[in-house]
């Protein structure tokens, strides 16, 4: 998801987007009687992008980021609607893919027997307040919920990987 509905940039409008169920009804109503065939200038087209970038952080984000689903619960809770305020969450939304790389990275190293992670991996989480990888998959902490977590493949994660030997 690049996060760019032909135009709508939540990156730039996440303090926009409002989670809660009203925000499911309003966007379920506006987008009712989509038109994709709407000028891009037309008054109806911000409407309609901002509906669809509604539902992707309540239904998408949610089921993939920790943090955002405990906003999306919170609010669902509540009956209520809210706005992403966490600037950490925010970043989360729009650098999934720096997580989910990391994720990766550990997956392929366990894949090919290579203990631990690399230290320069993880350090470039620290941007959106990663500094553990025990805060990337897995319970209770991890970040990412969409991944196939193995306990074998990520318990080790406690440990960094020794840095290579030049010859």
């Amino acid at each position: 998801m690049t996060w760019e509905y032909r135009g709508y940039r939540p990156k730039k409008n996440l303090d926009e987007v409002t989670v809660g169920p009203p925000s499911v009804l309003d966007s379920y109503y506006r987008l009712l009687n989509f038109n994709n065939g709407l000028p891009r200038d037309h008054p109806l087209i911000h409407v309609q992008r901002k509906a669809i970038a509604r539902l992707a952080v309540m239904f998408c984000e949610a089921a993939r980021l920790r943090s955002v689903r405990a906003l999306v619960y919170h609010q669902m809770d509540l009956y209520v609607n809210g706005t992403i305020t966490s600037l950490i969450t925010r970043k989360r939304i729009t650098s999934w893919s720096l997580i989910s790389a990391f994720a990766l990275h550990c997956w392929r190293r366990e894949h090919d027997g290579i203990e631990g992670y690399l230290q320069e991996e993880l350090d470039k989480l620290h941007p959106i307040d990663i500094y553990d990888a025990n805060l990337v998959a897995g319970e209770p902490d991890g970040e990412l919920l969409l991944i196939l977590y193995r306990e074998e493949a990520f318990a080790g994660l406690q440990q960094h990987a020794p840095e290579p030997q030049l010859q």
